[in-house]
């Protein structure tokens, strides 16, 4: 009998749960009548998902000792605190757009039409928790059960891991806002969106086939 490489599985699992949390939204869209705002809104939502994975694989990253000796504070002290600034400062520009452009002018600011977004659509409570739960579970099966998250934080790898985020994030949004402005302005029907949704689960699988490309012993620093 031939033997199955255990990596094989949990790639599989996570290729499903990344497809079918990607299929949430789709569903709004088609069965639950989701606006355009509001689908962009629960991506703009797993932005933060993706900040907090990072911040978690910061957290937990070992100092080498070589960069500790003679600093008299924790390093991850400040290259956390620095990642939460400058993230959030791009998620409150990018939600600013969001309203201003999707939104609804007598809906009030952008934080006011965030909160009714989320008290007004209860179907989206359940597509951010499951964004924790794919995310979630593809940060465990590629950082703790790898053992990758214990590769030294340094220099090397700090900046790296700070990019990353925005290198997905502007790819994944770049695609759903497409598919927004051309509803909007194009007067297409608002289940094309659809269409767009099924594009960014198509980069989301070519990024997740590259991330775990290096799955066969070679060293790498994936987040999700």
């Amino acid at each position: 009998m031939l033997a199955v490489p255990a990596r094989i599985g949990k790639i599989e699992t996570s290729i499903l749960l990344l497809i079918l949390t990607n299929c949430i939204p789709l569903a709004g869209v088609l069965f639950f009548g989701w606006n355009v705002f509001e689908t962009v809104f629960l991506y703009w939502m797993e932005s933060a998902v993706i900040a907090l994975a990072t911040i978690a694989l910061l957290a937990l990253m070992p100092i080498p000792a070589s960069l500790r000796e003679g600093v008299p504070v924790n390093q991850k002290l400040i290259a956390i605190p620095f990642f939460i600034l400058h993230f959030s400062a791009f998620m409150a520009a990018h939600l600013f757009f969001i309203v201003l452009f999707l939104g609804q002018s007598d809906q009030g600011g952008m934080i006011q039409q965030a909160f009714e977004t989320l008290r007004k659509t209860p179907s989206i409570g359940w597509a951010i928790l499951s964004l924790f739960v794919s995310h979630g579970y593809s940060f465990f099966t590629n950082q703790i059960l790898t053992k990758k998250y214990l590769q030294p934080l340094d220099k090397k790898s700090f900046w790296p891991i700070m990019v990353r985020p925005y290198k997905r994030i502007f790819l994944m949004q770049f695609t759903i806002l497409i598919g927004a402005f051309a509803v909007l302005l194009l007067g297409l029907p608002q289940p094309i969106i659809a269409v767009f949704v099924g594009v960014k689960i198509f980069f989301d699988l070519k990024a997740h086939k590259k991330e775990h490309e290096g799955d066969n012993g070679t060293p790498s620093l994936k987040i999700l």
